[in-house]
Parts: C-alpha cells; structure tokens; sequence
C-alpha cells in the first residue's frame, strides 16, 4: 500500500517475520499520503501483516488449528471465542439476573465449575473440542461474573468475584508463561 515495498511480502514471509504491533501499523497508516491511503485501516493491516491479531508462533505445525482466518485476517481463536462470549453472556446474566436470582452458595458452584473448567490444563498439540470449551467457559465466566459485580447488592460478594478474577489473571499468565503461544 503506502509503506516501502521491501517491508512487504507473501503472506508466507510475513508469518515468518516478527509481528508487528497493532500501535506501529496505526502508525504508518496514519502517515500514509490521502493518495495512496487504503480505504480502511483493516484493509492496511490486510495488506501488511494479517497475522498481527493471531499471537501465536506461526512457525509451529499446527499453527493453522489455533487460528481463524476471517476476511483475510488471522484471529487467535481462543482470544476471540472469549472476546465474542463475554459480552453474550454479560447480557444474558444482566437480563435474567440469574447470578442474584439463585442463591448465593449456588451462584458460587456455577462460577466455580466454570473456573474450573476455564483452568483445566491441556497438553500442547492440535486443538481439540476442549480447547474451545475452555474458552467459551472463560467468557460465560467473565460475562456473568461482571454482570453479578453490577447486580449484587453486596460489597463483600464483589469484593470475592473480583479477587477470583485478579487470580484466575495471575494463573494464566504463569501458565501462559510456561506455555507460549
């Protein structure tokens, strides 16, 4: 598009390369003369590294089964299925006020078998089902546990939901850590 055509290559070459951050394309798409500006900056990230929202090592063999490939991008799959599931849930435990409905040691069981699951540890290899119930079980956890901080009456019960959340953080980024990609 605009940026110096060594900079660009195959799409195989650009898995190969180090990823760009989504900052620097901001970048040079916004220094791009008007003439010669992509229509869209999606289209500018197309064109320069469709990979960028795919954080996974892209040299790997089963690269393809931990990615989407949705209009020319590639999307970690893991990270979207939660991106997508959060907000679902969020509006379904907003508008059923299930969290507040139940009772409390119960609403406590769901979000408990649902960290569970989100935690399960999984063996490093091709995706399987599981992978993606973990992931669905991530965003059914966020989303209803954001929704019970905004329902709940009690300070000690958000107090609680978010002290899981902050540690269910930490312990996906020790695994993460252990685990790239």
């Amino acid at each position: 598009m605009c940026s110096d055509d060594s900079a660009r290559g195959s799409t195989e070459a650009a898995r190969e390369a180090p990823r760009t951050s989504l900052r620097a394309l901001l970048a040079r798409y916004m220094a791009c003369p008007a003439e010669s500006k992509p229509a869209s900056f999606l289209a500018f990230v197309r064109s320069e590294d469709p990979h960028v929202f795919s954080h996974h090592a892209s040299g790997r063999s089963d690269y393809r089964d931990h990615v989407w490939r949705v209009g020319g991008l590639y999307l970690c799959r893991g990270c979207t299925t939660v991106i997508v599931t959060t907000p679902v849930f969020l509006g379904i435990a907003l508008l059923s006020r299930w969290p507040v409905r139940m009772p409390t040691a119960a609403t406590a069981a769901t979000f408990s078998a649902l960290l569970l699951v989100s935690l399960l540890p999984l063996r490093d290899g091709p995706r399987t089902a599981l992978h993606d119930l973990r992931r669905v079980s991530l965003g059914c956890l966020l989303g209803s546990a954001l929704a019970y901080v905004v329902l709940t009456e009690s300070w000690a019960l958000r107090g609680v939901v978010l002290g899981a959340y902050v540690a269910v953080l930490v312990a996906r980024r020790a695994v993460r850590r252990r685990h790239p990609g």
